[in-house]
């Protein structure tokens, strides 16, 4: 089955945008990379995480930790996203 190019292009856009941000995420320090996790914009949010679940780290682990007990379901899945990487 054929999938449509339209699909196709947006899947390709979303890629590119999130490989961007992933890089961007690289050149952050940790402060900056942990203000991201609380971003409006779910492709900061993951980028982040996935750049602090990558570096390791004790703040990473404790706020990661910290972010599993949060009332807010969307840290409550960042936090278990960077330490099952981990």
């Amino acid at each position: 089955m054929e999938v449509p190019a339209m699909s196709n292009t947006y899947q390709k856009r979303k890629a590119s945008k999130e490989y961007g941000l992933y890089n961007k995420c690289k050149k952050l320090n940790d402060d900056e990379l942990f203000r991201l996790l609380d971003d409006r914009n779910s492709l900061k949010r993951i980028s982040s995480a996935r750049v602090l679940q990558l570096r390791g780290g004790q703040d990473a682990v404790r706020l990661a930790i910290e972010f599993c007990t949060d009332k807010n379901y969307i840290r409550r899945d960042i936090g278990a996203f960077i330490l099952g990487q981990i």
